[in-house]
């Protein structure tokens, strides 16, 4: 490794009680250990001031503001951060111990200013692996997969120049459900991204970090923004690019919507997707659309119990209040 750069890690909290020691321990496990982690607790009504305070560690910084979102959260650590590099951490996730060195190290070798790695999403009380992100290395442009593709890489696998991020505008706060990819969109637009397939993060899903039906309108919503705030960045974008990002967040929101038990959403995002080899998944989708919404209710309520009792390990358990 060329140098030793200070790395400030951000972590935006949100009544985190429940998960915030393992996040830490990950942190303080690191084999880098040139960094000072900063804790911004969004108006918790049970803040971790406590918990964190006990770990009585100089790399520990702990700020409680009024909640205002993670965006704003994030932004207020990055004003409090030394660091040259910002390492992006949700208070729900962990980090393998080689994350920060390993990543360091390719970012030197690529002379990247950003990067991100494979991660594994698990269930987070049973530690079942739902879903496995990790895929082939690369350094390249990224903006127009930052429109099309559902699944960019974790959120808390990124890691970013302080001058970069500060420059590029830092979080917005008018996209809630997607801010960070307007951030990435604006870096992008100048700089490839360095991207590890190695596993380097554990993302832990729940029932509180699933999709709620009343944040998909906002998320359809957000995405619409996006689009118009891409094609500010970059006034040529190929209209297939454009074609391929609406199909990706109307395939995404019909999925939500059906979760949700929410059918009139779910059809009219399947009234927006064509009829094509694009969106062939979606044919059991169309067939139960012309089913009333009891009988969707009952088929769906079977299926899912039935997939439960077949691999009750994948089910998100709710969290303790």
């Amino acid at each position: 490794m060329k140098s030793n750069p200070l790395i400030s890690i951000l972590t935006p909290c949100y009544n985190a009680r429940n998960f915030i020691r393992d996040v830490i321990d990950s942190v303080l496990q690191q084999t880098y250990q040139n960094f000072e982690y900063i804790l911004v607790d969004d108006g918790s009504k049970d803040p971790i001031k406590d918990i964190v305070d006990s770990y009585n560690s100089e790399k520990l910084k702990y700020y409680y503001t009024e909640n205002g979102g993670p965006t704003r959260a994030l932004n207020f650590a990055t004003e409090h951060a030394s660091g040259e590099y910002l390492a992006l951490l949700n208070h729900d996730d962990i980090w393998k111990p080689e994350k920060l060195e390993e990543q360091l190290a390719e970012l030197e070798k690529r002379e990247a200013v950003w990067i991100a790695s494979g991660c594994h999403r698990v269930n987070l009380f049973t530690g079942v692996v739902l879903e496995r992100f990790e895929g082939e290395g690369y350094f390249k442009n990224v903006f127009y997969d930052i429109l099309e593709k559902k699944y960019l890489w974790s959120f808390s696998s990124v890691m970013i120049r302080k001058d970069v991020f500060v420059n590029a505008g830092m979080f917005t706060h008018d996209i809630w459900t997607m801010p960070d990819r307007l951030l990435y969109l604006k870096i992008a637009k100048t700089y490839p991204l360095a991207y590890l397939s190695k596993v380097l993060v554990i993302d832990r899903f729940h029932s509180t970090n699933i999709t709620a039906k009343t944040s998909i309108e906002r998320m359809l919503n957000d995405h619409a923004k996006l689009l118009n705030d891409a094609q500010a960045v970059d006034s040529n974008i190929p209209e297939n690019v454009i074609e391929n990002s609406e199909r990706m967040i109307n395939q995404t929101a019909c999925i939500e919507y059906m979760r949700a038990n929410d059918f009139d959403g779910m059809r009219r995002m399947l009234r927006l997707l064509k009829f094509d080899e694009h969106n062939i998944k979606f044919i059991p989708y169309r067939i139960l659309s012309l089913l009333g919404d009891k009988t969707i209710l009952i088929i769906m309520t079977n299926f899912r119990k039935l997939r439960r009792k077949i691999n009750p390990s994948k089910i998100y358990p709710e969290i303790e209040k």
